[in-house]
């Protein structure tokens, strides 16, 4: 089943809504659950309706929390919906976000699961930015030796009773819109005496003004699989 979806956060947000954006500084895992509002839908466009009103709240909410205080607009260009289960669906798509008073929309991808029985959508998946393998940068090179510090603050953050320290093995940069680049990159979180494990690090940097928009990490298994899950946010 596929169809498109053209929908804005600010119409979102006047129809009721609501997106919730983690405290500034805080590094709180964010666990985002948006439900539609018709759970019974009684045809299969009102269904539809539900499932993409259900992505989007979630979608919304993950982004604005990320984001925290700054202004985002959302808009889903496609969505594609697959069964995956008995009472699931994977529904995957496209769309556009814009940040701030920037009139650069930066695309994106994102993967989630809708229970048909709760009418909702857990744990959206969100790639930012285009596709494609980008440009391969340094470890070493300044913008990576910056990434590696940022993470490793909010590693700090989060881990602050462990020494850590985040390596970063490769590193690579994609456009993001026009004015913005994003950088993937691999390592290994060092807990000293705890051992070690892999990292994965996706991050939205702006460099009219050296500023990270967005940086988001995983920890373990998980972490090298290429698209981050909005529920692991730091």
């Amino acid at each position: 089943m596929r169809r498109t979806a053209l929908l804005s956060l600010m119409l979102l947000a006047g129809a009721g809504l609501v997106a919730s954006a983690a405290p500034s500084g805080k590094p709180v895992p964010q666990a985002i659950v948006a439900k539609a509002f018709d759970a019974a839908p009684e045809s299969r466009m009102e269904g539809d309706q539900a499932i993409d009103a259900a992505v989007a709240a979630a979608l919304i909410g993950a982004i604005s929390s990320e984001f925290e205080e700054r202004r985002v607009e959302l808009k889903l260009d496609r969505v594609e919906v697959a069964p995956a289960g008995f009472v699931q669906r994977d529904v995957r798509g496209t769309g556009r976000l814009m940040i701030g008073s920037d009139e650069d929309w930066i695309p994106f991808e994102f993967a989630a699961l809708y229970d048909t029985e709760l009418s909702s959508v857990d744990h959206p998946a969100l790639t930012l930015g285009g596709t494609g393998s980008g440009q391969a940068v340094a470890a070493d090179a300044a913008l990576a030796r910056r990434l590696a510090n940022e993470v490793d603050r909010r590693l700090g953050l989060e881990f602050s009773q462990q020494p850590v320290e985040l390596r970063l093995d490769s590193v690579r940069l994609l456009p993001a819109g026009k004015h913005y680049l994003r950088l993937d990159a691999n390592g290994i979180a060092d807990f000293g005496a705890e051992g070690s494990t892999p990292a994965g690090v996706q991050a939205l940097y702006d460099p009219r003004n050296g500023e990270w928009l967005r940086v988001s990490y995983e920890l373990g298994a998980v972490a090298n699989r290429g698209i981050d899950r909005v529920v692991a946010l730091r």
